[in-house]
């Protein structure tokens, strides 16, 4: 059995589980393997009652002296309480609706739990404690990996899955073997293994090292394979008429920061080499129009544009500018996305072909569909943090003389945009357009959310439109966080019964998406319960509200995207974070938030506050690309890793003789994140 086998091939999991577990995107044991666990719990820390953690869960071994009569609190809520000594102290553990626990605990038996404790009526007491007999001392005093809930299949069948993989699966090391003693790396098979089963906590950190190092390394080989085979030479684009005539008839002047990339734009572009040029820039920055400026001045030079969005809502948004834009002036623009009918696109392709159509705007369709052209003259990504960088450099192999635009509403740090992006130039817009307002944010904890209800029902009785923003879309035993159905159920039935009430989420297909979507613009939707999937695209002008739940579990690059949805017209706007989490860390990192409504600034803190970062609890998903590392967290691993890329294939040693491993590793690293 090697990493592409079938899940099928693992002891104990048949069909039905298969299905489940395809449901998550695990359909290969390499799948299963990489689904790292999210947390670990560390049991190999004894503590007594005198020493008690209350910040985080510990071991304890104690005595149990007592069982209290079973409650019935409301129906179909039993709870149980059971006194518990460690020899000097008393305490207490409490079970919800497990009665079977009253047959299997016995008063005088000693046991090991697990939990973080709380005061509660001058006693410690532990709620759901995991618990061992004395004879399960090992397993009790281990450190257990915790994973997601996968489709359906527990935990415990994962961890017993994943066990199963590692035992009957082949893993090549894919780094080479000088580069893991140089780092003191392990092999991918060794990093997995102990991943999935350390023997303490800083194993896992070596581990976890290890196999972010072996994805970064493919990474940046499978880019600098693919600059290695694009020619410095381009098109010479200099003919700025069309994009004069567009900047005539705009309702306001480009701002100075607008102005001077639009000059590095224009100087690029009428270069006989290639453009490679990034512009960053705040939400609402005016990035869009200096695309449509680029795309002006490819067509008015006789070549064609490709410009891709990553969601239908923002692509037809975009097109939708551009058709009234360019029309007028004899620039014919279609869309093409993944729900335009086979009939259209055929017509699309073969215009695009002849030479009739210039400018197609879409989705991930653009690169997926057969589009052939020797004059595209210039591709342009938009909000390309949402993009794999493979998906990127597959829509620039339409034409590789092609110049290239990306753009993104996500500032990225110098340091940073040195070891993703290379030699691309960078051009930043600071500058907001007048009239910009500046988003009034507020963050609350839990006492806060009666508040929070009040202020947004009287906002709503004002006329205007709310986005309420949760983590997850079902609700999750393992994650005690706000849902987006759930939500939506007690928006809609209960509090803001009212109202209308839309949910929106990644779930959905493109038709549901778009159809809540038109209902909020239109304002028959007042309040959107959504995921991140409102983050780019979404421009509702009366929609001057954000709330998100749960605002620690996000990323600020991603709470600040999300803010930029609402002050997009005159009124006032508001920003509502809610966090439940009261440590210190994660309000500081909230509060950043509150200070200021400038992305550059605030990605510089984030990366201040998150750093190395703990490499467990706290570790985010990271950029789409990325399944072990984060950019953020582990941008030193990324230097190095860049490092050594560069050295191999300027050394020319990745090949079937030298590297055969490695090679095979970045070529399914390639057609991997290509078909995300």
């Amino acid at each position: 059995m090697d990493l592409s086998s079938s899940i099928l091939e693992i002891k104990g999991i048949g069909k039905k589980i298969a299905e489940k577990l395809n449901k998550a995107s695990v359909f290969t044991v390499e799948d299963l393997l990489y689904t790292l666990p999210i947390r670990y719990e560390d049991g190999s820390v004894l503590k007594d009652f005198v020493h008690a953690d209350f910040d985080k869960p510990a071991t304890y071994f104690v005595r149990l002296v007592e069982k209290k009569p079973r409650r019935y609190l409301k129906k179909g809520l039993s709870m149980q309480t059971f006194v518990i000594s460690d020899g000097a102290r008393k305490g207490e553990m409490t079970f919800f609706n497990m009665p079977y626990l009253d047959r299997s605990l016995k008063v005088g038996e000693d046991y090991y739990i697990f939990g973080k404790p709380k005061f509660f009526r001058n006693r410690l007491s532990f709620s759901a404690p995991k618990f061992f007999d004395e004879a399960k001392q090992k397993e009790a005093l281990a450190v257990s990996p915790v994973y997601p809930v996968l489709g359906g299949v527990g935990q415990k069948a994962t961890a017993r899955f994943i066990q199963e993989a590692l035992r009957d699966v082949f893993i090549p090391p894919v780094v080479p073997r000088y580069l893991r003693m140089r780092y003191g790396l392990m092999t991918e098979a060794e990093a997995l293994k102990v991943l999935h089963g350390p023997k303490q906590l800083n194993d896992a950190k070596v581990a976890l090292q290890s196999l972010i190092f072996s994805e970064f390394l493919c990474f940046q080989l499978a880019l600098g394979r693919f600059h290695q085979s694009k020619s410095e030479a381009g098109f010479s684009m200099e003919k700025t008429d069309l994009a004069e005539v567009i900047l005539s008839k705009l309702p306001f002047e480009l701002t100075e920061g607008q102005k001077e990339a639009w000059k590095d734009i224009q100087q690029d572009m009428a270069s006989p080499n290639r453009m490679e040029r990034l512009v960053q820039g705040d939400v609402g920055s005016g990035k869009t129009v200096l695309a449509f400026l680029a795309m002006a001045t490819c067509v008015a030079s006789g070549h064609q544009a490709l410009f891709m969005a990553p969601t239908e809502i923002l692509a037809k948004q975009h097109y939708e500018e551009a058709f009234d834009l360019f029309m007028p002036l004899g620039v014919r623009v279609e869309l093409l996305t993944g729900s335009t009918k086979e009939s259209k696109k055929k017509i699309i392709r073969e215009n695009f072909e002849s030479g009739i159509c210039d400018v197609i705007i879409g989705t991930h369709a653009l690169f997926n569909e057969d589009l052939k052209s020797d004059r595209i003259g210039l591709t342009i990504t938009d909000e390309q943090h949402r993009f794999g960088v493979m998906q990127r450099e597959a829509l620039q192999e339409k034409q590789s003389k092609s110049d290239r635009l990306i753009m993104t509403a996500t500032p990225i740090p110098r340091s940073l945009g040195i070891v993703m992006y290379g030699n691309t130039k960078i051009s930043s817009i600071r500058t907001m357009p007048k009239g910009r307002k500046a988003v009034q944010t507020t963050v609350i904890n839990e006492s806060g959310l009666k508040g929070a209800y009040d202020f947004m029902e009287r906002f709503l009785k004002s006329g205007q439109q709310i986005y309420v923003v949760c983590p997850l879309i079902e609700e999750n035993p393992d994650f005690p966080l706000h849902a987006a159905e759930a939500v939506y159920k007690y928006f809609s039935e209960d509090r803001f019964k009212n109202y209308s009430v839309g949910l929106i989420h990644g779930a959905l297909s493109s038709e549901e998406k778009n159809a809540v979507m038109e209902a909020f613009q239109k304002n028959e939707v007042q309040i959107l319960i959504s995921t991140t999937v409102i983050e780019v695209g979404v421009n509702v002008v009366n929609a001057n509200l954000l709330f998100v739940y749960d605002a620690d579990r996000f990323g600020l690059a991603t709470l600040h995207q999300l803010r930029g949805r609402v002050g997009r017209g005159d009124q006032a706007a508001y920003c509502i974070l809610h966090s439940a989490n009261d440590s210190l860390k994660a309000d500081e990192r909230l509060r950043i938030m509150e200070r200021s409504n400038d992305g550059f600034y605030i990605a510089e803190e984030d990366m201040k506050l998150r750093g190395g970062g703990d490499f467990f609890g706290t570790r985010q998903s990271g950029t789409v690309e990325f399944r072990v590392g984060d950019l953020f967290e582990n941008m030193d691993i990324m230097r190095y890793a860049k490092v050594e890329a560069d050295a191999i294939l300027e050394g020319g040693h990745l090949n079937a003789n030298e590297e055969p491993d490695l090679l095979k590793a970045v070529e399914a690293y390639e057609a991997r994140t290509r078909g995300i």
